[in-house]
């Protein structure tokens, strides 16, 4: 390959020199010309492209044309060498002439392409013939048979190898040739057709285009011509036809300046009466239009509400368990559920219009009919158990019937609901008794650890406070050893009162001992002691906690104490599984809505909110695990309590002080990327709400 590069640096040089020479002919022409022929050197330029693309096909057309037809000549000398010589070869090597091989091999080493023959017995090269010069090549291996007596002998194989750096070195001098040749072509061409158009066109076109821009409409005695020597028997061509064009349109202007006087004049005049009465109109008009738009809009809502609430009915009655339906006053169906037609053995679709004399008996269908009467003599719903007999055995059924009225509070249909009760009936005297059952005890261990806070606590925090009084001692008395176990002990002792406070606290929300004490206090008070209590446990594992409390109220009305709490569980657990990672708390007001129920009816009623979110980059969670994240004594996994510790009640007793205070604890997670926490508090205002002006990013 190296000789192909030097083959084709040498003639490329030489071209080079021929194109140099042409280039700098060209350029020289076109700064004659200066640069006033723009549409000219576009002309040339799109000729040259055009040209450059045409010569490329046909030089890679040309090359791949070539290039094939080497390949056929090495596959026909191949071929050749199968046909004509294999024969004589193989019998030679059967006889073991070696003279005669080695002519024969000698002969075939003069075909095209053909570099090295060599005969190879058992694996071995016995005779051969030239020698390899090609980097690249085609190997071809003939087997030679000799048949003797019917019988097909091999007595070795022919192995041929052709050259083709030669048919490679011949394509890239070529290649450079065709282009070399093309390009002075297209090059020529394109400087030809450059200056005819300049010549025929370009300087007239600019000429024209000097008149028009100095051109007075309004002087008559103004022609256009061009500059150049033309006899009175040359036809005219495109550009005087342009010329007589532009001085008729100039005659065409002066008649219609005059004309276009009078006419202003008039529809001056015509104008201001017209305006009064297109400004009355359209004003009209816009208030009708306002109107249709609004009657439209109006219509599409209505529609949209229509098939909303058709789908929304059809929905929840397919999805229902129960068995529904609706049926007119002559006792025929008018709707139906997915329920009903399994329960009747009937499609959906060929229920409308049946009654019940259709699916029961007609002693059971009048008992029917007797209780639809009795729902529309009375205009009052009402219950009734039936009791039906299954391969199963007996089986209860509840059914609510009830009336269904029009806008004018008349009666048009009788509604139902049919429950199988069978299962509820026969396990709610169960239920009934474990209820009672458990209660009593789950109402005894909540009361005796809400009793037991006080024997608890006191002990614990007595060796709290002298484990506090030895550890200052001890330091005082620089007793190395003494301050390591005393702080191991205080540690131990903290964490032994916190989980006893988890315990009690989860202990009085299920014995109905927690109460609220709402009052007004600072908001920036209570961020600041939540920050300070929980800083230790951040930089405990190097992380870093970011305060945002730009859009935060300065007061509110709440229990200061929980929301102190629900922060601290809250950061606590963000700091215990994040490692060198980021905390924020982000701190704001919100107005969204929300859904009130009142007397049947459903309000939507906006509610402002103060927003505590509390965002990590810790190890996350998984869906299972966000499932039970708020359950008593539960945590992801068994792994992650070996690890990380604790009780798992930190954000149970955090979700039940938000419901205790009208909020909600809300959690978004991605395992190993964070997990956010957002809690919603009512905001309840006791004065004028001031927003916060401490710094809206704090690193700490």
């Amino acid at each position: 390959m190296n000789r192909i590069g030097i083959a084709y640096e040498q003639r490329f040089w030489r071209y080079e020199q021929s194109a140099k020479g042409i280039g700098r002919m060209i350029r020289a022409f076109a700064h004659l010309h200066g640069s006033s022929s723009l549409l000219a050197r576009r002309m040339a330029l799109h000729v040259a492209i055009f040209s450059l693309v045409v010569t490329s096909v046909m030089t890679i057309t040309q090359l791949v044309t070539e290039y094939q037809r080497d390949l056929d000549t090495i596959e026909e000398t191949i071929a050749q060498i199968e046909t004509s010589h294999l024969p004589s070869l193989t019998r030679s090597v059967w006889v073991g002439e070696d003279t005669a091989i080695q002519l024969q091999l000698d002969g075939l080493i003069n075909l095209p392409g053909i570099e090295y023959l060599a005969i190879i017995e058992d694996g071995r090269v016995r005779w051969d013939a030239g020698y390899q010069q090609s980097n690249d090549t085609t190997i071809r291996t003939i087997s030679l048979v000799y048949n003797i007596h019917q019988r097909d002998f091999e007595v070795g194989s022919l192995q041929v190898i052709a050259g083709l750096d030669r048919i490679y070195t011949g394509l890239a001098v070529h290649s450079l040739t065709y282009l070399l040749q093309n390009l002075l072509l297209m090059l020529l061409l394109a400087t030809f057709f450059w200056y005819v158009f300049h010549r025929m066109v370009g300087r007239h076109v600019y000429s024209l285009a000097a008149q028009v821009q100095t051109h007075n409409p309004a002087l008559a005695t103004t022609v256009f011509g061009l500059q150049r020597n033309r006899t009175a028997t040359a036809s005219a061509d495109e550009l005087d036809t342009l010329v007589h064009a532009l001085n008729s349109m100039q005659a065409t202007i002066q008649s219609d300046i005059a004309r276009r006087a009078e006419a202003e004049h008039a529809l001056r005049r015509l104008n201001e009466t017209l305006e009064e009465r297109v400004a009355e109109r359209t004003q009209r008009l816009e208030e009708i239009n306002q109107q249709l738009k609004d009657e439209i809009a109006e219509h599409q809502h209505t529609m949209e509400r229509l098939q909303q609430s058709r789908a929304l009915i059809e929905g929840f009655l397919d999805n229902s368990p129960s068995v529904m339906f609706a049926k007119d006053l002559e006792g025929r169906l008018i709707l139906t559920n997915r329920q009903f037609g399994a329960f009747s053995q009937y499609d959906k679709e060929h229920l409308i219009g049946r009654t019940d004399y259709d699916f029961y008996s007609r002693e059971k269908a009048d008992q029917i009919r007797a209780a639809d009467a009795r729902v529309l003599a009375s205009g009052q719903p009402f219950e009734i158990e039936t009791v039906s007999t299954h391969q199963d055995g007996l089986h209860v059924y509840l059914t609510v019937k009830f009336p269904l009225y029009d806008e004018d509070k008349n009666i048009f249909a009788i509604g139902g609901i049919t429950n199988d009760i069978t299962e509820r009936k026969r396990i709610e005297d169960a239920l009934h008794r474990a209820k009672e059952e458990a209660e009593a005890a789950n109402q005894a261990k909540s009361t005796f650890l809400a009793n037991m806070s006080h024997e608890l606590r006191t002990p614990l925090n007595a060796i709290l406070g002298y484990s506090d009084i030895l550890l200052e001692d001890a330091r005082d008395e620089e007793l190395t050893d003494f301050v390591t176990d005393l702080e191991k002990i205080q540690l131990a002792g903290q964490h032994l009162l916190s989980l006893i406070n988890d315990i009690l606290d989860i202990s009085k929300i299920e014995a109905g001992r927690m109460d609220l004490y709402p009052e007004t206090f600072e908001l920036s008070i209570l961020i600041h002691s939540v920050v300070v209590a929980s800083q230790p446990l951040i930089n405990k594992n190097q992380n870093t906690l970011y305060v945002d409390s730009t859009l935060a109220p300065r007061t509110m009305y709440a229990d200061v104490t929980k929301i102190r709490q629900i922060l601290f569980n809250l950061l606590s657990n963000a700091a215990k599984f994040t490692d060198h990672g980021v905390i924020n708390l982000h701190i704001y007001r919100e107005t969204s809505p929300y859904s009130s129920f009142t007397d049947g009816n459903t309000d939507t009623l906006m509610q402002e909110w103060v927003i505590f979110r509390v965002s990590d980059t810790g190890i996350g969670m998984t869906t299972e695990q966000m499932k039970h994240l708020f359950e008593p004594f539960t945590q992801g996994d068994e792994s992650t309590t070996r690890r990380y510790g604790g009780t798992g009640l930190g954000l149970s007793i955090s979700q039940h002080f938000a419901t205790m205070m009208g909020g909600i604890i809300e959690v978004q997670s991605i395992p190993g990327t964070g997990s956010t926490f957002t809690v919603r508090i009512p905001y309840r205002k006791q004065e004028q709400e001031l927003l916060m002006t401490n710094d809206p990013q704090t690193s700490l």
